[in-house]
Formats: structure tokens, sequence, C-alpha cells
């Protein structure tokens, strides 16, 4: 289909753009029975989707590649690497880190996503609005640039324990006072920081030089669990919907 590409701002071919790539679903997916919870603002529902969401109305081939190098290293990075990533235990709970990584490339995936959700019609994506912030994302993203430390600063979870067959849609939170979007990638729980406030010094936020922590506590596990049967059981109610996808 025609439109006007959110990249290169010209009438092109659209094409099914992937926001969140496929393999992040697949990695819960083991069955073909994984679901998509969405919390929508006058509904709810579990929406059937075992390869992810796309959207057709954003991007045309040529600015969807600009994306392939970052997705592709996230995806090495987060899920084949997987094996490699080390432990230690700080006395509250376990602590994974990759002691190497590339920065600069994993960045770029966080702030792609970012901006991808951002302008997306989707109502997986409907939280997702980062207002001002649009449009310097885009203008790293072209540039090639991932900005300073602090610009769309990002931390992860690592949810070893999740075998819930679902992935909940992203949303936005706060985090320590700041604005703070929240992404669920397989098993990986991303935040992004989209607030001109810095965040306070704190070893798990991602730096350049250094190993990329993962935060694994036991209790950040059963809020996101307690979070996705909330929703499933609620979507058992008269109040709830359940859509498959066509």
């Amino acid at each position: 289909m025609k439109g006007i590409c959110r990249g290169c701002n010209q009438k092109k071919n659209l094409i099914k753009a992937h926001i969140i790539p496929e393999s992040f679903f697949r990695e819960i997916n083991t069955s073909g029975q994984m679901s998509i919870l969405i919390e929508g603002k006058k509904d709810s529902y579990i929406k059937r989707c075992p390869i992810g969401i796309y959207d057709q109305n954003i991007l045309c081939p040529e600015c969807e590649n600009i994306f392939q190098m970052a997705d592709d290293y996230a995806q090495d990075l987060l899920l084949k690497s997987s094996n490699k990533r080390r432990i230690l235990f700080d006395g509250k709970g376990d602590i994974y880190f990759f002691e190497n990584y590339n920065y600069k490339l994993l960045k770029r995936f966080v702030i792609s996503l970012l901006w991808r959700a951002s302008i997306s019609k989707d109502i997986f994506y409907s939280h997702i609005n980062i207002g001002t912030f649009e449009a310097r994302a885009k203008e790293l993203l072209w540039n090639d640039s991932i900005g300073t430390p602090d610009e769309f600063d990002f931390f992860f979870y690592f949810l070893g324990d999740l075998k819930e067959k679902s992935i909940l849609q992203p949303v936005q939170c706060r985090v320590n006072d700041k604005n703070v979007n929240r992404f669920y990638l397989g098993k990986n729980l991303l935040f992004i920081k989209v607030d001109n406030r810095k965040f306070d010094p704190h070893p798990i936020y991602a730096r350049d030089g250094e190993p990329l922590y993962f935060g694994s506590s036991q209790e950040s596990q059963e809020r996101v669990l307690k979070e996705a049967l909330n929703i499933v059981s609620k979507a058992n109610t008269s109040n709830f919907h359940l859509k498959t996808k066509s």
C-alpha cells in the first residue's frame, strides 16, 4: 500500500514494519498459543498473535532497513547470547550481566524501538507517545548518533522465571519520579527514560565502557506475573473482549 513514510517523509510503498522484532515474541511463544495482553482506554482484551505486531502504515522498505543492524544485534545479544550472561549476587537478588557488549548498537536499537512505537497507530503501542522527544529520537537515528549518555537512558530486568505464554503491551510509567517507557522483550524487561531530568547514578543503568547489568529480583518477577495474570483473569469477565488476529 502507498502512503507517507514517517522516515523519509515521501509517498512510497509502505511495508509491514516490525517494531519489536518478531524473535522476542517467539521466545515466549512455544506452542503457537502466545497471547498479547492489551489495556485499551475504553476496554481491554487478549489478542492471539504468535508472530508479533507489525504496522503497515509507518515505513518504506528503505527506511525499515536503517534499523536492521541494530535490531539484529539486540536479538543476538539478548536472545542468542543469553547463555553468556554471568551472575553475581548483591544480597538482594541475582544480578545478571554481560562483561562486554556494543553500547552504541544497543542504544541505537533502544532509541529506534521507542521512536517506532511512538509513531505507530497500532493499539498495542497506544500507551507510547513521547511527544517532543519523537523529533529528537528521529534526528539521532537519521544522523547515526546516540546522543548524550543521559538522553534516552535505559536499563534492563531479566525475567528468568517468566513462564506464562503471554506478553504485555508497552506502557508509560515512572522510575525514581522520572518518566519512563517499559517494553517487554521476551524475558527481558526494558526501561527507557523519556525525560530531560537525569537519573540518579546507579550501576544498573547502561553506560558505555561498563558491563551491561540486568536486575532480577524475585519481587519484580512476581509483580510482572501478577500484572499479567490479573489481565488474563479480567479477560474472562464481561468487561473484557477477546480478539483474534485474522
